[in-house]
């Protein structure tokens, strides 16, 4: 340490005696501290309100009883399909128990010209698969779904042999063959242009109900075995009566 003496006159820049610092007032401490620490706080604020939102989303989500699957492609109103969630509600059972029969319907667009869609589009319906949501299908063009996916059975319920050619004349049943489908009051949606009201009915006259081949791991899953049962029983209601 330096002598005393080599230190007793020393003077700062401004030629006078060295002060010793003040205290900080309170004023002077929060805005030091909001100073050095601004961006540490506005982090960890974001961070708490997106955990917050996340938490409020799952708590307040709607998980559904049925996920019924829509393959489309032709162009339509991507909304369009929502319109058959409620009329659906009435064939099917509260199966998670929450107090309300919820049905969701996944639409999957094919008719898209973009690769990047269709690739998205793509993956969507893998991850339905994968998941085993959807049980059956919509789909205004049976063959072509097979072709891409082969994932459907036919009408009794068999799977077309490896090699084989398919046979369609066995596989789908028409919306139009479906008196309980065609009897259901599902009201107008806006068409593709935007222009005029679409009987919902005609949207869905080109349409037909593939079942989806079921999953290998269904024996071995209980709750998987009986949320396909359940969907079973559901395109049994639909279709009952079918020609």
């Amino acid at each position: 340490m330096a002598s005393y003496r080599y230190t007793r006159d020393f003077k700062n820049e401004e030629g006078g005696p060295q002060k010793t610092p003040q205290p900080m007032t309170a004023k002077q401490k929060r805005e030091n501290f909001w100073f050095y620490y601004k961006w540490h706080v506005l982090v960890g604020v974001i961070v708490v309100a997106v955990a917050a939102f996340t938490i409020f989303d799952v708590m307040n989500r709607v998980t559904p009883d049925y996920t019924i699957g829509v393959i489309t492609f032709k162009a339509s109103s991507t909304d369009a399909f929502k319109a058959l969630q409620e009329p659906f509600s009435a064939f099917g059972e509260d199966l998670n128990g929450d107090g309300s029969v919820v049905v969701d319907v996944a639409q999957y667009d094919f008719a898209s010209e973009d690769p990047q869609v269709i690739m998205a589009t793509s993956a969507r319906l893998m991850g339905d698969f994968q998941t085993n949501q959807s049980i059956f299908f919509f789909t205004d063009d049976v063959q072509k779904a097979q072709e891409q996916l082969a994932a459907f059975v036919y009408n009794d319920g068999s799977v077309p042999a490896d090699g084989e050619k398919v046979d369609y004349s066995r596989m789908g049943i028409p919306w139009t063959n479906c008196p309980v489908l065609t009897g259901l009051e599902l009201g107008n949606v806006v068409s593709i242009t935007g222009d005029t009201d679409w009987p919902m009915q005609d949207l869905l006259s080109g349409f037909s109900l593939v079942r989806r081949v079921a999953p290998e791991i269904k024996e071995k899953d209980e709750e998987l075995t009986a949320y396909w049962s359940a969907g079973e029983a559901f395109y049994e209601k639909i279709t009952e009566g079918a020609a």
